[in-house]
């Protein structure tokens, strides 16, 4: 039988991009689900990450809002120690911000895609420091 100490701790899922769309509707479900959800996109879009905490809160879940530019990596490094320090680790990371916007994929030139991709080494490096020890994490690219 599990102690009381181990039965009481919940997962951590940090979800970037989560003011809006499918990154909102994955932190709900994440939410609704158990985990502790830590809510990331830019500043200028925290009035609606706190909307969004609010009706997780509401729903009964657990929720914290940080703002950073998954494009800069200080941003991404701070964004997760953050997430350790308040949320107390890092178990899921679901890395959905929108960095290219709409596009057409096969008119789209090479430099966006290389942005891109530098966007998903931050996220994964950044997160990868906090859950490299844990036998159960997870990342999740979606974007």
């Amino acid at each position: 039988m599990a102690s009381t100490a181990a039965a009481t701790i919940k997962r951590v899922a940090l979800i970037t991009g989560a003011s809006q769309g499918i990154s909102k509707c994955i932190a709900q479900r994440l939410a609704s689900d158990g985990l502790r959800v830590a809510l990331n996109d830019i500043a200028a879009k925290r009035d609606q990450l706190q909307d969004v905490a609010a009706q997780i809160r509401t729903s009964g879940g657990e929720a914290i809002v940080m703002t950073a530019d998954v494009s800069r990596e200080d941003d991404v490094k701070a964004m997760t120690t953050q997430v350790v320090q308040e949320a107390g680790g890092l178990d899921v990371m679901v890395a959905n911000a929108g960095i290219l916007g709409p596009f057409k994929p096969l008119l789209l030139p090479l430099c966006p895609w290389r942005h891109d991709l530098l966007y998903l080494a931050l996220v994964f490096t950044g997160s990868h420091r906090h859950t490299s020890g844990w036998h159960h994490s997870t990342v999740v690219k979606v974007s």
